[in-house]
């Protein structure tokens, strides 16, 4: 798996995340129009790593429309799936996240992030015991580099406790 980071210009998002943190997410978004324009190739990844961005800030409801932007673009990553319905769950929208999660599996069955989702949804019902092998699972097919390997870990590191 691709880090969206590593295929987008490092200037570009330090302006980017520049003009967040000074408030001025007109010029923000107008940076990231602009790149997009100049680069489809990594529109949707660009689109993506932006969307993660910003839920990692708490601010789901701006990231949305951009993991459903990304989705259009290449509705083959899995890993948009996967964010756009954590933005949902952060903004307690688990109707919407539900119905984006249940794509995983009928579109990408064999990609852990699929099997993270049902231990997340297992976890969220009661069912720790049922998603902890699914965790340990899942972490061992993701590379040791990537993120989702570390957050899938740190949930299985709550779920022992």
């Amino acid at each position: 798996m691709t880090d969206a980071n590593s295929t987008l210009d490092e200037p570009l998002l330090q302006r980017f995340v520049l003009h967040l943190r000074n408030g001025n997410r007109r010029a923000a978004t107008n940076l990231l129009e602009g790149y997009v324009r100049e680069h489809p190739e990594k529109a949707s990844s660009a689109l993506l790593f932006v969307a993660s961005l910003l839920s990692q800030n708490g601010q789901y409801a701006d990231a949305i429309p951009l993991y459903l932007e990304a989705l259009r673009l290449a509705p083959t990553q899995p890993l948009t799936y996967f964010h756009l319905g954590l933005a949902y769950h952060g903004l307690d929208r688990r109707p919407e996240r539900n119905r984006v999660w249940d794509e995983l599996p009928k579109r990408f069955p064999s990609h852990p992030v699929t099997d993270y989702q049902v231990a997340l949804r297992l976890i969220e019902d009661g069912h720790e015991h049922e998603a902890k092998p699914l965790l340990e699972h899942t972490a061992s097919i993701f590379e040791k580099s990537s993120p989702l390997r570390a957050q899938v870990l740190e949930t299985l590191r709550r779920l022992v406790k």
